[in-house]
């Protein structure tokens, strides 16, 4: 996951300008996060159990270097949220939506073990209730 953050991006501003790195040490350290994010092919995050009663229950997989996020969706809390990202299925999210709704607080790193099963069960879920419909 990206770790160039604001605050990193802040605290290196602040050792450059005491003194305590050079600003070329601070591009050096920036190139080597940079390395470390690109080298992760594909991560995998779920919803954080302490945020599953207000999130539903979500697998995602991320990769650095596309601009969605496959999410999957297997229990939803509908009486509060609506919308089509609100309901059992598989979804392509923007990296943005991801970002700004998800990470890095509601999120835990998961397994791509954990996501294969969750998209299993979600396409279960899916084919009995079309089968129910006809």
């Amino acid at each position: 996951m990206a770790k160039i953050t604001i605050s990193l991006m802040r605290e290196l501003e602040q050792k450059v300008t005491s003194g305590d790195i050079s600003y070329s040490r601070m591009v050096e350290i920036l190139n080597e996060q940079l390395l470390i994010d690109a080298s992760k092919q594909i991560e995998y995050f779920k919803i954080n159990p302490e945020n599953i009663q207000y999130k539903g229950l979500r697998f995602f997989r991320f990769q650095n270097e596309h601009q969605y996020v496959v999410q999957v969706c297997l229990e939803t809390n509908n009486e509060t949220k609506r919308g089509k990202g609100h309901y059992i299925g598989i979804y392509k999210l923007s990296r943005v939506t991801f970002f700004a709704n998800y990470f890095p607080n509601s999120i835990v790193r998961s397994t791509e073990q954990e996501f294969n099963e969750a998209i299993n069960m979600a396409l279960d879920l899916l084919l009995i209730t079309s089968s129910k419909i006809k």
